[in-house]
């Protein structure tokens, strides 16, 4: 079962998995950009942690602050929501090579499985979440090794 997750969105996309999780027993930690500081997801988090900037780009789009993010709140999830970083598979690699269960769909050989739909299944719960048209775009994942931490452009 998992303790606690980190939900790598924001908006109603947040608070929707923020109440599942809440339901489930499972802690949360919201991240945000510094344009988003003052939203409700953040303002409802009992933790949440700046990621960056306004650009999605250099926020809710780079991995290593997400990443960093969960490790350094000790985060055993990782809940993508929909958009932003949900569909690449090399994501969902790095977050299983730092320990970190990534919810949604799985990866499987570098690739996602376009089967119409992905579940991610928690022991008192399921979110269906749908994947039926799936465009991946090529990024780089670097893996995070504990304790490590970068500047994300909030302090």
């Amino acid at each position: 079962m998992l303790k606690r997750v980190l939900i790598a969105n924001r908006g109603e996309i947040a608070l929707r998995v923020r109440r599942a999780c809440r339901e489930a027993g499972i802690e949360t930690v919201s991240v945000y950009s510094q344009a988003d500081a003052e939203a409700l997801h953040v303002q409802l988090a009992t933790r949440s942690v700046c990621i960056g900037p306004p650009r999605a780009a250099d926020s809710y789009l780079n991995p290593q602050a997400l990443l960093s993010a969960a490790i350094a709140t000790g985060c055993d999830g990782l809940h993508p929501g929909y958009g932003f970083l949900s569909e690449n598979p090399e994501f969902a690699d790095a977050c299983a090579e730092n320990g970190i269960t990534f919810i949604g769909p799985s990866a499987t050989g570098g690739s996602f499985e376009a089967s119409g739909y992905g579940y991610a299944y928690w022991p008192t719960f399921s979110l269906l979440i749908p994947f039926t048209m799936i465009t991946l775009v090529p990024s780089t994942v670097v893996s995070i090794p504990s304790g490590s931490s970068i500047s994300t452009g909030c302090e």
